[in-house]
C-alpha cells in the first residue's frame, strides 16, 4: 500500500513538473509579444501552478501527519483531477500500466477517506456494486437494489443483501461508471462504499464530490464475469463510515 500511494504522488509531482516546463517554454515564446498579454498569462500560469503544488503538497503532508489538512481538501481534490490525466500519459511513456497507477490512487484516495474520518448515518451509506458480481448464468433479473436475487450461494449477492440489511444500509447496482453516477444522484447518499474494477473506480472516485471508499473487485474469470469482492473489505469499509473512525 506505501509503495502503491507513493506512486500516485510521485506521478502527480512528476505531472506538476512538465506542466511547469511547458509553461515556461509558452511564456519564453511569448517573450516577443506584448508586455500586458505577456503579463496577463504570466499571472495566469503562475496561479494555476502555485495552486497545483499547494494541493499536491497538501496531499503529501497529510500522508507525513497522518491527518487531513483543513480548507485544503477541495484544493487537492482539484489538484488530483486536473494533473491524472497527465500523469496517466507519463506512466504510459514510462512503461507503467495504468492499472497500476489507477491502484494508486485508489489507495491513496482511501488512506484519505480514513484520515478525514466522516461518518454518517446507516440510511445515508450507499454500497454501490457492479452488476458482474451477479452470477453470469442466473436466470433471475435484478433491479437496480438487487432485488429478486434467491441467494443460491453461486454468487456473493445474497451475501451481499444480507449485509447491507445488517447494517441498514442501501444498496444498489450499476453496470457502468456513468449509470453509476446517475444511482448517486438519485439517491443523494453522504457516503459511498464502492466495488468496481479500476477504470471504473477511479473515475467515479474522482468526479463524486462525496467521500468514497473504492474496493476493487476480483476477476477470476476476466473482466466483467463472474467477478466476485472481499466481504470482510467490504464490512470494514461501511463500519468506518458508520463509526467515524
Amino acid at each position: 500500500m506505501r509503495r502503491n500511494k507513493g506512486l500516485a504522488v510521485t506521478a502527480l509531482l512528476s505531472a506538476f513538473l512538465v506542466l511547469s516546463g511547458l509553461a515556461a517554454l509558452a511564456l519564453w515564446l511569448l517573450t516577443r509579444g506584448g508586455r500586458v498579454l505577456q503579463f496577463l498569462l504570466s499571472a495566469t500560469i503562475l496561479a494555476v501552478l502555485s495552486a497545483l503544488l499547494v494541493g499536491v503538497g497538501a496531499l503529501g503532508l497529510s500522508f507525513i501527519f497522518s491527518k487531513p489538512l483543513p480548507g485544503m481538501e477541495k484544493l487537492a481534490n482539484w489538484a488530483v483531477r486536473f494533473l491524472y490525466p497527465v500523469a496517466q500519459r507519463l506512466c504510459r511513456l514510462l512503461g507503467i500500466g495504468t492499472d497500476a497507477l489507477a491502484q494508486s490512487f485508489i489507495a491513496m484516495n482511501n488512506r484519505l477517506v480514513r484520515l478525514r474520518a466522516q461518518s454518517c448515518r446507516p440510511e445515508k451509506l450507499l454500497l454501490l456494486l457492479p452488476h458482474c458480481l451477479q452470477w453470469s448464468q442466473c436466470t433471475h433479473k435484478l433491479n437496480t437494489q438487487a432485488e429478486g436475487c434467491m441467494d443460491c450461494g453461486r454468487c456473493q449477492m445474497g451475501q451481499l443483501l444480507t449485509l447491507a440489511c445488517e447494517y441498514g444500509i442501501r444498496l444498489a447496482l450499476s453496470t457502468g461508471g456513468t449509470l453509476a453516477r446517475k444511482e448517486i444522484a438519485q439517491l443523494k447518499p453522504q457516503c459511498v462504499v464502492a466495488v468496481a474494477c479500476e477504470r471504473d473506480l477511479l473515475s467515479g472516485i474522482i468526479e463524486t464530490p462525496l467521500p468514497v471508499m473504492g474496493v476493487l473487485n476480483q476477476r477470476p474469470q476476466g473482466p466483467c464475469h463472474d467477478t466476485r469482492v472481499d466481504l470482510p473489505q467490504i464490512r470494514s469499509a461501511i463500519e468506518l463510515f458508520l463509526s467515524g473512525r
